[in-house]
């Protein structure tokens, strides 16, 4: 195969994806008539023209001056052998080349140590999980009585920010550092996320719904889905800024309620155990490719 480099990249950012970042299928309005597989090509090529012209137009510059051959919008993330860190049944793709290979989600793992929180839960308590990093952290919190639901404990991840907060905090409410998410999402009937990739794939392997708040477009990308397949709610920032953050809560509220959000994830947690050890699957692709 010659390979030289080697890409892992979510399919949504690569040229293969099936859903383009602004499909029409996530007009619900719009019903189960309208022919999406259609109209997705024809937004796809109009999102890779403009990615082509206007986000890579200087990369593709920079290659001209190198002599090295022009890559077309979403192609410069490639590499000659790519590695999509994704399910199908999450993202799927309009064709799969022979140097393209899903290998399953690939999360991080740490060996923190179980937060000091969960010692203070009783043995059946569980909780909700708010991991957001430090963007939007202070609003969050400034306004976590909205969204405190009485006996159900609230694990907020807040990193080095945990030492500049000094807001009163309900008693249900607990501020961690860091967090080994191995050990805190098995107690979890949610998780509250900006909607990555490795966080949204961390949730649904222990079969956890998820509520986002996308602070940019490849989050609400991830977000939109888990609005399609029911995985959850996915919100924008941009909305909780016109409507505040009763529209969280709100949402919190209804993931909470409603048990098919537990059970699609649970299901999808299904595929991701059938899916197996994927950083092996994508090791051993490596090296057949590499033997070759």
């Amino acid at each position: 195969m010659g390979i030289k480099t080697i890409g892992i990249i979510n399919v949504h950012m690569s040229q293969y994806k099936e859903i383009p970042f602004y499909s029409l299928r996530n007009v619900t309005r719009l019903g189960a008539r309208v022919p999406f597989k259609y109209l997705d090509r024809i937004e796809n090529a109009i999102e890779g023209f403009l990615i082509d012209n206007l986000v890579m137009r200087d990369i593709g510059k920079l290659r001209r001056r190198f002599g090295l051959k022009k890559k077309h919008g979403f192609a410069n993330e490639e590499g000659d052998l790519n590695l999509f860190p994704d399910l199908p049944e999450f993202s799927p793709v309009s064709k799969l080349p022979g140097n393209a290979h899903y290998v399953g989600p690939l999360t991080w793992h740490n060996e923190l140590p179980p937060p000091p929180s969960l010692k203070q839960l009783d043995d059946s308590q569980r909780c909700i999980y708010f991991t957001i990093g430090s963007e939007g952290l202070d609003e969050l919190i400034e306004n976590i009585g909205l969204y405190s639901i009485e006996d159900i404990p609230i694990i907020i991840a807040t990193g080095k920010m945990k030492q500049q907060i000094d807001y009163s905090l309900p008693p249900n409410v607990y501020l961690e550092e860091f967090v080994n998410t191995d050990t805190v999402l098995p107690r979890c009937d949610l998780v509250v996320c900006h909607g990555g990739n490795g966080t949204i794939y961390q949730a649904l392997s222990h079969g956890v719904p998820i509520v986002g708040i996308a602070m940019h477009e490849e989050q609400y990308y991830g977000l939109k889905r888990v609005n399609n397949l029911e995985l959850g709610i996915g919100l924008h920032v941009r909305e909780l800024r016109k409507s505040g953050f009763q529209l969280l809560a709100q949402a919190i509220k209804q993931v909470l309620q409603n048990e098919k959000y537990r059970q699609n994830a649970e299901r999808m947690q299904k595929l991701i155990l059938q899916n197996g050890d994927s950083a092996k699957k994508a090791a051993d692709i490596i090296d057949s490719c590499l033997a070759h």
